[in-house]
């Protein structure tokens, strides 16, 4: 099997439900900031699911990237002025040659993909080696998971399309993306050529406060209104009882080069071995760094 190290960073460990709900919007500004931190972001990138517009993410390494192309299923209303190329397709069926980019990166797009192997497998063989793929999307393991998949049984993504945001995509959401154990299991079986992985937990808050004097006439803005005031539950919940999983996966798989990577830049000291499946935050009396190998 594949051997390849595998790293484990969770951020704000020590942070409560205060703390992430005065900082709602941290969380691209953190994403941001790792793949700023990139050496190849000065280069060819690639934007995986671009969509409409610009992410919140973008406006953080805006200044530093190289050039950037696009890539969604979704047809463009109006060519995005930020890209310099863009494909209506999926990843699969992109028309570049491999090692084609200095970095890839997804945001909010690895948990409406179904089959993951050959969209790994895709990811890295147009980054060059030494290159990193960069995602962010939801937890698997965090509830706010199980009332997405009950709306989307109900219709509540063809609705909230139709009568709010007609510009929102309304792909189904599998979260094989974004669960750490088939991500690895992937790599090891479809013997991807990937010498790192590193994994970053962040107890993201998204609860949004909306305040509307007619959503007590529409059923859709109460619809709203309902599930955001779920999701502020889940999140008091998954941040006051560490028991449960992390809101947001954030992870970095890089191909090998001929020399032994280094850690990345922004990694902190607060790295732990997981061996739980759930992957379950780390106790307060934790601190011991780790890191471990997988085979």
């Amino acid at each position: 099997m594949n051997e390849f190290q595998v790293n484990y960073h969770f951020i704000d460990v020590h942070k409560g439900f205060e703390h992430h709900d005065k900082n709602r919007s941290t969380f691209p500004i953190i994403y941001g900031n790792y793949l700023r931190s990139e050496p190849g972001i000065s280069g060819r990138v690639l934007d995986i699911g671009c969509g409409h517009s610009v992410n919140q993410s973008y406006k953080v390494f805006a200044d530093c990237v190289g050039r950037l192309d696009g890539v969604d299923p979704f047809p463009a209303i109006a060519h995005p002025q930020h890209l310099a190329s863009r494909w209506s397709c999926s990843l699969e069926d992109i028309p570049v040659s491999s090692c084609t980019y200095d970095m890839a990166y997804s945001y909010m797009v690895a948990e409406h993909i179904e089959n993951i192997g050959p969209f790994l497998k895709k990811a890295i063989e147009i980054i060059k080696p030494g290159a990193a793929y960069w995602s962010m999307s939801p937890n698997a393991g965090h509830p706010f998971t199980w009332v997405t998949r009950i709306v989307q049984r109900l219709g509540g993504t063809s609705v909230y399309r139709k009568h709010v945001n007609a510009l929102a995509n309304d792909y189904p959401a599998y979260y094989n993306l974004s669960n750490d154990a088939k991500i690895l299991k992937a790599i090891n079986d479809m013997r991807l050529p990937v010498s790192r992985v590193d994994f970053y937990y962040l107890p993201m808050f998204t609860g949004i406060t909306i305040f509307r004097r007619s959503f007590v006439q529409s059923p859709i803005l109460s619809i709203e209104l309902y599930f955001c005031a779920s999701l502020k539950c889940l999140s008091y919940l998954s941040l006051e009882y560490k028991d449960l999983p992390d809101w947001t996966i954030t992870y970095c798989l890089r191909r090998p080069v001929r020399v032994e990577t280094r850690p990345h830049p922004l990694a902190d000291d607060r790295i732990r071995a997981r061996t739980d499946v759930r992957h379950r935050r780390p106790r307060r009396s934790c601190s011991a760094p780790n890191s471990r190998r997988s085979t």
